[in-house]
């Protein structure tokens, strides 16, 4: 499938100008429809398909389709993108036994506040070890100690300071 792919696009302006005079059509409509054939070709071969336009309402209509999952990897811009617009089932974070002292956050500005659970943790030789993580439904609010600490989480963002004290972010 993949060579025949590759034949088609390669011989792409020979077959348009095959159609346009077998079929009456413009140059560019012959283009067009063996683009859309190739487009069938990569969906059926399973080839990542580049997205376009508004990609939060792109990645929803993909969730809605039938077929395997989506995944990101290392787009910390994308993965905004989708937590913002609530779009995302499964987190996958490794974790590695490095201070860097510099980085992007995950979880930044206006990403919306949602419950996952934890739902496997490996551990490799190196001391990096992989969280995975699955949606809980919706956030829910109160206590959880935190070593000796109690932190608090309510819809204002408080948390305890460790002295009796809130302390509101």
């Amino acid at each position: 499938m993949f060579e025949f792919k590759r034949l088609v696009e390669a011989r792409m302006e020979e077959l348009a100008e095959l159609l346009s005079s077998e079929h009456g059509k413009v140059l560019a409509d012959s283009r067009g429809d063996i683009q859309r054939g190739l487009e069938v070709i990569e969906f059926a071969c399973g080839i990542p398909t580049l997205l376009k336009g508004d990609v939060a309402q792109e990645v929803a209509k993909l969730k809605a389709q039938e077929g395997g999952e989506i995944q990101v990897h290392g787009s910390g811009n994308l993965i905004q993108t989708l937590l913002q617009h609530d779009l995302v089932d499964t987190l996958r974070i490794w974790q590695f036994p490095v201070v860097l002292g510099i980085g992007k956050r995950l979880f930044g500005d206006g990403t919306l506040p949602r419950s996952f659970r934890l739902v496997d943790t490996q551990l490799n030789t190196t001391g990096a070890v992989l969280h995975v993580y699955e949606r809980a439904g919706g956030l829910k609010y109160g206590e959880v100690e935190v070593g000796q600490e109690t932190v608090i989480f309510d819809s204002e963002s408080s948390h305890h300071t460790g002295d009796g004290d809130r302390e509101t972010q």
